[in-house]
């Protein structure tokens, strides 16, 4: 009886231990590595992810893994799919690494649950495009980098919205930047600009070392960025005036006659009322159009490369 005691328990701790294992395994390999190679290969092949010419690659569904971008001069188009980190705070979305990728567009992907949404890392020249990006600790984190074009995402509910350290001359416009711990957070970066975006309900709307400048405005008439905060900081400024910063010209024109200061380096000199007045609509479409164009030729001419 003893002998078959023992065994029923050994048994048991046995079938305990290969379904622990089991589990374990399932956790270590819950999310992979997608490689998108220097020769224009996917590694796995099986990933959800096609290109007919190994310069457009396009998700065909929803992918639970992590994407490491070694080619330089393509597009990834996530066709509205989900790019999923399952919440674990741990890998990143997509990393794209400069020693052997520069030019890499991404866009029209949701990514959720990372560590780090989108990954630039000593890489220039890059592109983010109608991203949704949400619940990652950095929604986009770029070190060592420059001339990225950041535009028309969503990046919300990150501690970090974008993160640069050691950043120059990116351009963030059109975003919404919204109930992020820091919506922007900036070190060791200067030259970068920001404008037309909306910050909105982060708990700290920007971060910027102070003595690094940054342009957080496109001049007038096209003005600066939304900050819903604005009339709590500044309750008596008002918009009666026009013009070019300091404005002095009579009648409203859609901007605060007053700055955001985010530090005295770092001032917004054309904050947006809330009405986001048609006053400044035609720049934002003339905008807008010259970056279609551009990206039309862009496709046009990687298409008829030889």
């Amino acid at each position: 009886m003893k002998i078959k005691i023992a065994m029923g328990i050994l048994l048991t701790l046995l079938l305990v231990s290969i379904a622990m294992l089991a589990f374990d395994t399932r956790s270590a390999t819950a999310l992979q590595t997608i490689y998108i190679q220097a020769d224009g290969s996917i590694d796995p092949p099986t990933a959800n992810i096609i290109s007919f010419d190994n310069v457009t690659y396009t998700f065909t569904d929803n992918i639970n893994d992590s994407i490491v971008v070694d080619r330089s001069n393509i597009t990834i188009d996530g066709a509205g799919y989900t790019l999923n980190g399952t919440g674990t705070g741990k890998w990143a979305g997509f990393t794209v690494e400069g020693y052997g990728s520069i030019n890499v567009t991404i866009q029209n992907v949701n990514i959720v649950g990372f560590g780090v949404g989108i990954g630039l890392v000593s890489t220039d020249y890059n592109a983010i495009f109608e991203c949704n990006i949400t619940n990652c600790t950095y929604g986009i984190q770029g070190l060592e980098t420059m001339n990225n074009t950041i535009s028309g995402n969503i990046i919300s509910n990150n501690t970090y919205g974008i993160f640069f350290n050691t950043g120059f001359y990116n351009e963030i416009s059109g975003n919404n930047i919204t109930h992020n711990d820091y919506g922007v957070w900036l070190a060791f970066s200067t030259y970068n600009k920001f404008y037309h975006n909306y910050f909105i309900d982060n708990v700290n709307q920007t971060y910027v070392e102070e003595g690094n400048p940054n342009i957080w405005d496109d001049g007038y008439p096209s003005g600066g960025n939304y900050w819903n905060d604005f009339e709590e900081r500044y309750p008596s400024v008002e918009d009666i005036y026009s013009g070019e910063y300091p404005q002095s010209e009579p009648g409203s024109d859609g901007f605060w006659d007053g700055p955001y200061e985010i530090n005295e380096s770092n001032i917004d000199h054309y904050p947006i009322v809330p009405e986001f007045p048609s006053t400044i609509i035609l720049p934002i479409l003339t905008t807008l159009t010259m970056f279609i164009t551009a990206f039309a030729k862009k496709k046009f001419l990687r298409k008829h490369e030889t």
